[in-house]
Order: C-alpha cells, then sequence, then structure tokens
C-alpha cells in the first residue's frame, strides 16, 4: 500500500470515528450498559490518539530506517508490510481492540480482514458502518462474518493474524495456523496479581484497586484478579476498601454507570464462586465483592474473573508468593502497590506481559510504551512504535560504500593477513576495560 494512501486511509478514519462517536457511545450502551464518560475515555480517546501516533511517524518506516550513521555503509532495517492480515476482536473492547491493531496494521501498508465479535451487537453494527465510509470498495479492508475459524483461513489468504481474546479460543486458532504456517500476534489475558506489601499506601491501593475493578465492569484483560496482600495491612485494605464499595452503591447514578456482564452465563459463572453474593440478574450486575481465602484449590483461582469480585490471599511471608503466581503463572499485568525498592527487587522474578507499580491500568494510557503478554498471556507487542514491529516484515538492509576490511576477507589467506587479524583480535579482548 502506498504511503499517502496509509495516511490518507488513517486521517479518514479518525475523522469517521469521531463523527459517529454518538453513534459508538449509543451502542456500548445497549451493549454492556457502558457509560458515555468510560466509553470516550477507553475507547475512543485511546483510537483516535494511537492514529494521531501513526499518523506523525509513520514517514519515518517508508525507507530504510537507520540502525547507525553511515561511515562505509549505510546500515539499517527495511519494513516490507506483511500481506493481508486478519484481524479478530474482542467484545469487551469492540472500538479499541479492532482499531488500534487495525490502524497499526494501516500504516505498515497491509490489507485486511476483520472478524468481528457477535456478542456486541450494536457495536457491529456501528463498526461496519465506519469500515463502509472509510473503504467502500473493500480495497484494503474487508468485513468477513464467516461461521467458523477454518471458513476464515480458508476464505482469504492470510498472511498474519492479529487476535484478542480467550486462551482457550487462542488454543483452536493455534492448530489453524500451524496448518497454514502462518505468523500471529496473541493478545489474551490470564490471573493478574494486585499486591499489597507493608510499605504500601493503603489508600492508593484501595483508590487503584477500586478502579481497575470497576472499569468495563471488571471486563478488562489487565484487570486485577486476586489480591496478594501482607497481614500486617490487610484488615486496614478490607475495611478501606469495603468502606468504598458501600459508598458507592449508595448512589444509583453511580450504580447506573457501571457495566454490566456480557451475559447471563458469565454472571452464573462468577455466583458460583461467592457464598453470599449480591447480583441482579436482570442488570445482568454484580455487587463487588472480596473473598478473602488462601485456600488455591478454589476455584476463583482457577479461571481468569473478568467481573468485580477478587479472592484476597494474606501472607505472612512474602516468598509465600511463589507458590500462589506458579499456579497462573505469566499474567498480562502486574501490580506492585510499595514504596520500598526491596518488593520490586524480590517480586520482578516473577515474568509478566507489563509491569505497574503504584497504579492500575496505566500503561494503555501511554502508546510510547508497547503492549502485550507473554507465554501463557500472549504473543507478540504493539501499540506506538510496536505496532510497525508486529504488523511488518523487518528486514536488516546494508548499501556498502568501501569495505576496509576486504582484503583480509577474501582468498588468498596468506600469513601476513592472519597476524594482522591476531593483533586486532588480541586488541578487542582488552577494549571493554
Amino acid at each position: 500500500m502506498d504511503y499517502q494512501i496509509r495516511i490518507k486511509l488513517l486521517k479518514n478514519l479518525k475523522k469517521i470515528i469521531i463523527k459517529y462517536q454518538d453513534e459508538i457511545t449509543v451502542a456500548l450502551q445497549k451493549d454492556l450498559n457502558k457509560a458515555e464518560h468510560e466509553t470516550l475515555f477507553s475507547e475512543i480517546y485511546p483510537v483516535v490518539r494511537e492514529i494521531n501516533y501513526l499518523i506523525k511517524h509513520t514517514w519515518k518506516y517508508k525507507d530504510v530506517k537507520l540502525a547507525k550513521l553511515p561511515i562505509f555503509s549505510k546500515k539499517g532495517y527495511v519494513y516490507s508490510p506483511r500481506g493481508n492480515v486478519l484481524i479478530m476482536n474482542s467484545w469487551n473492547y469492540p472500538i479499541n481492540l479492532l482499531f488500534i491493531p487495525l490502524a497499526g496494521s494501516i500504516a505498515a501498508g497491509n490489507t485486511n480482514v476483520v472478524k468481528l465479535h457477535p456478542f456486541v451487537l450494536e457495536s457491529k453494527k456501528v463498526i461496519e458502518k465506519i469500515l463502509n465510509e472509510l473503504d467502500p470498495q473493500e480495497q484494503y479492508i474487508k468485513v468477513d462474518d464467516s461461521y467458523t475459524f477454518a471458513d476464515m483461513f480458508e476464505s482469504h489468504k492470510i498472511d498474519f493474524l492479529f487476535f484478542t481474546g480467550s486462551s482457550k479460543t487462542a488454543s483452536n486458532l493455534k492448530k489453524l495456523i500451524d496448518k497454514h504456517d502462518i505468523e500471529y500476534c496473541f493478545e489474551l489475558g490470564g490471573k493478574s496479581p494486585f499486591i499489597v506489601t507493608q510499605y504500601a499506601n493503603i489508600d492508593l491501593a484501595v483508590e487503584q484497586f477500586f478502579y481497575g475493578k470497576m472499569l468495563n465492569g471488571g471486563q478488562t484483560c489487565v484487570a486485577p484478579d486476586y489480591i496478594f496482600i501482607d497481614a500486617k495491612v490487610a484488615q486496614t485494605f478490607s475495611l478501606k476498601l469495603n468502606k468504598k464499595i458501600d459508598d458507592f452503591f449508595q448512589s444509583e447514578e453511580d450504580w447506573n454507570n457501571v457495566a454490566h456482564l456480557v451475559n447471563e452465563h458469565t454472571l452464573t459463572r462468577v455466583m458460583s464462586y461467592l457464598e453470599d453474593g449480591k447480583a441482579d440478574f436482570n442488570l445482568l450486575k454484580i455487587k463487588p465483592q472480596i473473598v478473602q481465602t488462601n485456600d488455591l484449590t478454589d476455584e476463583i483461582y482457577h479461571e481468569e474473573i473478568f467481573a468485580p469480585v477478587a479472592p484476597m490471599y494474606i501472607y505472612k511471608e512474602i516468598s509465600e508468593f511463589e507458590h500462589v503466581y506458579n499456579q497462573n503463572p505469566n499474567p498480562l499485568a502486574f501490580y506492585l502497590f510499595s514504596n520500598n525498592k526491596n518488593d520490586w527487587n524480590f517480586f520482578k522474578q516473577f515474568k509478566a506481559g507489563n509491569y505497574m507499580i503504584n497504579s492500575t491500568i496505566s500503561i494503555l494510557d501511554d502508546n510510547s510504551l508497547s503492549f502485550g503478554g507473554y507465554k501463557q498471556s500472549g504473543f507478540g507487542r504493539y501499540r506506538g512504535k510496536a505496532s510497525y514491529e508486529i504488523f511488518s516484515v523487518k528486514s536488516s538492509y546494508v548499501k556498502t560504500y568501501f569495505d576496509p576490511y576486504k582484503t583480509f576477507k577474501i582468498h588468498p589467506y596468506k600469513t601476513w593477513k592472519t597476524k594482522i587479524l591476531k593483533l586486532i583480535l588480541k586488541f578487542n579482548e582488552f577494549s571493554d576495560l
């Protein structure tokens, strides 16, 4: 795709999304009961911000991107489009999780096939209107409504897959990917720990946990999934968090502005974790609740919750975390609340896709940082600069003007050449001292 076409598509995409922002807001309110405020800051604004970044920086990747200043040769990388990219979005952030990767793929010069999630029908309708207005001839973007994954791969010559969703679906996709020899990026989830040590600012921890768990009704891939907290501060944290929950739900307006769960099946599953859970099945809503249990065989520790409910593990020794972590390793997000450097030095040994200290969700507010998972929580990173990397074939490039070492490389190998090479090696042996 020509550079000028990429920029034109990105500018038009931004314009059309802003044009349809009211329809997007109404659709998400119908699908998930998202408040207008939440739709603006978690769906529309991140997409517009990402597109602005791509418009500003795409020119850097249209030619050779230099790795170092040329002296005897020009060295760098060539970024080529991958080809035809299949993007499968998720239902929980249908605007954000479609248009951010799609914008990155457009910036990299790919043609695209889009698979929209059926759980959010109103949002799906608006997305189809936006894409139809952006590319009515479907030269660069096609919407695929195939019923099965196999149908999608059969209908299109796919060169790269970008998938956001569950590990179970990713596992099924992986079989098709291997069969068709396709590269991919998986953005999954996992059980993200929320760790509070004795050195934490408890008020801040309460505030950030509440924010992270209430955003989109807890249906966020990086939502805190379980609390691991020092026994010295557990009671204080619990009292303050429960007060915040009770105060919040005294307001009918605040309760109305909370997103509901995606369907009755999800609500039933979450209620099964609780002995005295409070839920409204008509509204598909559940009151936030913390379950204090150190029993890792409890079902609530076995799968990603995706609701405003979380177990709390109270520890006496910080080393207990290793056992907890090993049950659900390599989460997408890792939250640590502490003002003690030694705590970070201990916890950083546990791998995760993204680390956040004294905040939640914040990594999604900054496209100067890439975002992605590790092993169980995903493969590949995107957003900002990383989107060019993931949606492009990155090839090394060298254009030689003069090779000062040519004499030593080619036959015939003479004794004097070997002596000089040994002197060079000797020099390099001590060059780091």
